[in-house]
Parts: structure tokens; C-alpha cells; sequence
């Protein structure tokens, strides 16, 4: 509860960023999980140098999840059921698969392992060395 904004109510289920974390691990076993920031978490794979995901463990509203990917590589259809607006927003480099979550229905385990496996995947293509 510590490091939120006085006065602003907590509305999501910190149990899930342990299950989300988790889920990531089986997507990739060798990610390296960085909380040197207050406010989030870097997570990297082996051979590239930037980060594939923030997920920011202080906003209020939900548990908020960025990956950057491949342009073009998912659309709107694939991601819907995923958290919270689920959206896909363009970056300097690629594009940006942004979820958002509130509570463990919100996951859908193992569609979204499935599909955080092909986005790694283009992540890779992209971004590899």
C-alpha cells in the first residue's frame, strides 16, 4: 500500500502481479526481472539489449503491462479479452501491446501466454542481436 497517492484507493489485486510475473517466466525462462525503480518493473530477455516489458506496480487503477513488439504484428481482435482497454499504440520502434489488469479473471492464462510467445517473438525479430 506504501508509495500511492494519499487518498487513492488501490483497485486492483496485487496477487496478481506475482501470477503475471509467473506467466512471463514460462513464456521465457531466462527473463531478468529488474525492480530497481519504485514505480516498476523492467523485464529483459537474453540476448537483447533493451527491455521487452514495464509493468508499473503504482498506478491505482490497475496493474499496467507494456510490451514492445513488432509493428503490425497483432490487431485490436487478438488482444480484446485481455485486462482492462487493452490497446496497441505505436513507439518510436515497433509498436506497443498495453494491458492492463484488475483481478485474476482479467489473465486468461493460457491465451495469454500464447500470445505473449509470438509477441516475444517479433520482440526478438525486431530487436535482437
Amino acid at each position: 500500500e506504501k508509495g500511492f497517492p494519499p487518498g487513492r484507493k488501490l483497485q486492483w489485486d496485487r496477487a496478481i502481479l506475482p501470477r503475471v510475473i509467473d506467466l512471463l517466466r514460462k513464456v521465457e525462462p531466462k527473463i531478468e526481472i529488474t525492480w530497481d525503480n519504485r514505480a516498476m518493473i523492467s523485464v529483459r530477455v537474453p540476448d537483447v539489449s533493451r527491455a521487452w516489458a514495464y509493468l508499473r506496480t503504482k498506478d491505482c487503477e490497475a496493474l499496467h503491462c507494456r510490451f514492445l513488439g513488432k509493428k503490425g504484428q497483432f490487431n485490436l481482435n487478438q488482444i480484446e479479452k485481455f485486462g482492462i482497454d487493452p490497446t496497441l499504440q505505436s513507439a518510436s520502434e515497433g509498436e506497443a501491446l498495453i494491458l492492463q489488469f484488475l483481478h485474476d479473471n482479467h489473465i486468461h492464462a493460457q491465451s495469454l501466454r500464447e500470445i505473449l510467445q509470438q509477441h516475444l517473438a517479433g520482440f526478438r525479430e525486431m530487436f535482437g542481436e
